[in-house]
């Protein structure tokens, strides 16, 4: 009930803020028929979109608000005109991706309003991400809606770009040699003079966060399984059958197993495409990349390539029948993407690598620990990495902390009730927070909202308090103190000479606690190790990282990447792809990922002198200062 109250006070604070800056909230759309052509001359897309509108509150005049291609990277609408359901032109302004549409006449009830458009390349369609998100050529259009600057490609009203789409039929009408894949179930195909109609609508009883095509020179196959389950797929020439059979078999596998973990979705049906610009998770759908399909897929020690399908498909519940705003909550996409990737490998490889992937998702984040944003703002960060360092790793971390704290059965009876609850609804962090925390106990609270808004992980020091003597052995006195902003929960390992155990440790902000070890010798130790399996969101006080992964290639050469703007190795002039050869005059080759990035966590000021190279170029020294 709370819960309701709640979703209503933020509706009401929406619509009056909105009312105040003379926005146009009393507007809703309630339906969307939305035609898309493409052309011979490739173009454009010559769209149409036809708007059901609700009006609760009529006035003597009004003005209707509308944004259309708002941030889109790439594209941009030409050519606009706009009528009503008698085709009688409107009066409107278009600026700065704002629609305003005069409807003077406008009174309580429903009313139609016609956008007739061109969607074309831009002057910055050069951008890197411009052709993953729009392309219109003779052999690939496509509008791809897994990212947030391409969801307003068709007529949204101001004020409501995060909202869930209202029931929609999507026509895409393409010339005969291509396939579509689009948003929502394949209603119907027709053959229309030279070209192909594909009609989409929504899936029963609920809508996409977005809409989406694609449309390729590709052979539809369908797999079908004794379940009632079928895998669609838009397949290239060189499609390597196996492979086919593969991708399907890992796409039902996790699909039924994630039905199984947050509840079932309301379809039996899961489309995937080959794509030249890699992977998107979609709305029950994804695709991926043409090797997938057309190369012999070969997966490492912790199965990639093959996981990422498994990441995709669980998108079609973290962002799509759950979602919320990615500019304000992009960890709710993509941190549940990967914590569910990884859990969902064992049961669709019948490989266990979880601890393994996860001490890998740490090992991946220390190096960015003290310039990363908090996951909850993770997408406020002008570099990818850090985005992509809060977002994906350290929301899976954070996931992955959550469930062992309150335990298996009430992390997924919390996880199966927030699905329930906010299906089909566009949510925040927040409301994910008021869910899990009743299936914690309370002094559990803080310690899950710190972690998601305050940056970095937890921070503790181990303090040597001396040493006793009781006639038989010594006993080493330590404290390990929390001295950052979040509580702390994580396993320590006693080691000694006579003794060896794990515990676990809560501990909150500014608490110290004692550790006592007996040992046959006077001389102080390592005798306390914190997390001694590098799974939990903790971390040694002063300790910084050096803004990159390293790790040893199949030649032997030390590598680094995913080099982070403003960090020590970038300011060394430290580049993704360089060569690392020496560490103050030791050789790097021959160490494990895990040493690597261990030798590269310095205290800071700390000054470290590396050997390195660019290319083929000759090697030299630059000195990395933390």
């Amino acid at each position: 009930m709370r819960y309701g109250i709640a979703l209503f006070v933020i509706y009401l604070l929406i619509l009056t803020s909105g009312m105040a800056r003379g926005s146009t909230i009393e507007y809703e759309i309630t339906e969307y028929d939305i035609n898309v052509r493409v052309p011979e001359t490739y173009d454009s897309f010559e769209i149409e979109a036809s708007l059901q509108i609700e009006n609760s509150m009529p006035d003597s005049e009004h003005t209707l608000e509308i944004m259309l291609c708002r941030n889109f990277r790439g594209a941009k609408a030409t050519n606009l005109h706009i009528y009503d359901e008698t085709s009688k032109p409107l009066d409107f302004s278009f600026e700065d991706d704002l629609v305003s549409i005069s409807l003077s006449d406008a009174s309580m009830g429903s009313s139609v309003v016609v956008l007739q458009y061109d969607l074309v390349k831009d002057e910055d369609f050069h951008d890197q991400f411009s052709p993953f998100a729009f392309e219109i050529s003779d052999t690939l259009c496509h509008v791809n809606a897994s990212i947030t600057r391409t969801d307003n490609w068709y007529p949204k009203i101001a004020e409501t770009m995060a909202k869930r789409l209202a029931p929609y039929q999507l026509v895409v009408d393409v010339p005969e040699k291509f396939e579509v894949m689009a948003s929502g179930e394949l209603i119907d195909v027709a053959a229309v003079g030279g070209q192909k109609v594909y009609t989409w609508r929504n899936y029963q009883g609920i809508t996409d966060r977005s809409l989406y095509f694609f449309a390729q020179e590709q052979e539809r196959i369908v797999r079908e399984y004794d379940d009632d389950f079928r895998v669609i797929m838009y397949v290239p020439d060189g499609t390597i059958p196996t492979n086919m059979d593969y991708l399907a078999d890992v796409i039902h596998t996790s699909f039924r197993f994630f039905e199984e973990m947050y509840g079932e979705a309301p379809w039996n049906e899961y489309k995937v495409m080959a794509f030249p610009y890699g992977y998107s998770g979609l709305f029950n759908s994804m695709n991926a990349p043409v090797t997938l399909f057309t190369s012999e897929i070969t997966n490492n020690e912790i199965y990639f390539p093959i996981r990422s399908v498994i990441h995709e498909v669980s998108h079609t519940w973290w962002g799509n029948i759950v979602s919320s705003n990615p500019d304000e909550n992009y960890w709710l996409y993509e941190g549940f993407g990967k914590f569910s990737e990884i859990i969902g490998i064992k049961p669709a490889l019948g490989v266990d690598v979880e601890s393994l992937s996860f001490f890998r998702l740490k090992l991946c984040t220390l190096p960015y620990i003290d310039y990363v944003p908090s996951i909850l703002e993770s997408q406020d960060s002008e570099d990818r990495v850090l985005v992509n360092v809060a977002a994906y790793y350290m929301g899976a971390t954070y996931l992955r902390m959550l469930r062992f704290v309150i335990g298996d059965k009430n992390f997924y009876k919390g996880i199966l009730e927030y699905v329930r609850q906010c299906r089909g609804m566009c949510i925040s962090t927040d409301d994910f927070l008021t869910i899990m925390q009743k299936r914690c106990n309370k002094k559990y609270h803080g310690m899950l909202s710190d972690y998601i808004k305050n940056p970095g992980y937890a921070r503790y020091e181990i303090d040597r308090l001396g040493t006793i003597y009781n006639g038989k052995h010594y006993l080493h006195n330590y404290e390990i103190i929390n001295i950052g902003d979040k509580d702390i929960y994580t396993p320590y390992l006693v080691q000694s000479d006579m003794e060896s155990y794990k515990e676990y440790l809560f501990l909150k902000k500014g608490e110290k606690f004692l550790v006592r070890v007996k040992s046959g010798f006077r001389e102080p130790a390592d005798h306390i190790v914190v997390d001694p399996e590098e799974l939990f969101p903790v971390c040694g006080a002063g300790l910084k990282g050096p803004g990159a992964i390293v790790y040893e290639n199949p030649s032997r050469e030390v590598k680094v990447y995913n080099v982070a703007a403003d960090a020590p190795f970038a300011r060394a002039g430290i580049v993704d792809d360089m060569t690392l050869i020496k560490l103050n005059g030791e050789e790097l080759a021959g160490n494990d990922l895990r040493t690597l990035n261990h030798m590269m966590l310095q205290p800071g000021g700390t000054e470290l002198q590396l050997l390195v190279r660019a290319g083929d170029g000759e090697p030299h020294e630059v000195t990395v200062v933390y």
